[in-house]
């Protein structure tokens, strides 16, 4: 009977009345900080690499013309900018006898090639042109596919170069903020691998 009564009081005192649902999980440490959910990380969206598209289907950091032929119907701009002092756009193409431009520029307004304030136009003939809006500063040899175009500011001086060799010095000033802007005239001409770089 002793027994009995002490196996009773045993269990008894080993019994734990289970949780309310109301009272929620029991904390483990009651004396330490709160716990509480991780917030839930949210996925941003990349910025476009161009903006003020027209006309051309937008790659990554490349464009192409998807427009009829002619200026004024396909190009866009870059969203980085070089916002003062030093900094280059640089580009290479996809083919060597289709026309387009692309340089630096203060603002984009329009998709023709007399937008861009300093421009190397690289023609269907596979020349290499440099202008400043709608003036022609010379022919400066000719270009393949693969070659490294830049138009770069130092020091308010706008120099062009080519697979890293400078071909030819601006004599306009800049004005800032510039960006990359590009204007395309034949159908299926590119602008490929554009980079923008503040120094």
């Amino acid at each position: 009977m002793r027994v009995a009564v002490f196996l009773v009081l045993a269990s008894a005192c080993q019994y734990e009345a289970p949780a309310s649902p109301d009272d929620g999980p029991i904390d483990p440490d009651p004396d330490g900080p709160i716990d509480t959910p991780s917030d839930t990380p949210i996925d941003t969206p990349p910025l476009p690499f161009w903006v003020n598209v027209v006309g051309a289907t937008p790659t990554d950091n490349s464009l192409m013309d998807i427009a009829a032929t002619g200026w004024n119907k396909s190009g866009a701009s870059t969203r980085e900018q070089i916002a003062s002092g030093n900094g280059y756009v640089e580009f290479t193409t996809a083919e060597q006898n289709l026309g387009k431009a692309f340089g630096l520029s203060n603002g984009d307004v329009s998709r023709d090639f007399s937008d861009i304030d300093f421009a190397i136009h690289l023609r269907a003939t596979r020349e290499v042109f440099v202008f400043q809006n709608s003036t022609s500063l010379g022919a400066f040899g000719t270009y393949v596919i693969g070659d490294v175009f830049r138009v770069e500011v130092t020091n308010n001086v706008v120099t062009y170069k080519k697979n890293g060799a400078q071909f030819f010095v601006s004599p306009g000033t800049p004005v800032f903020p510039l960006l990359g802007d590009a204007a395309l005239f034949h159908t299926n001409s590119t602008i490929t691998n554009v980079s923008v770089v503040q120094l």
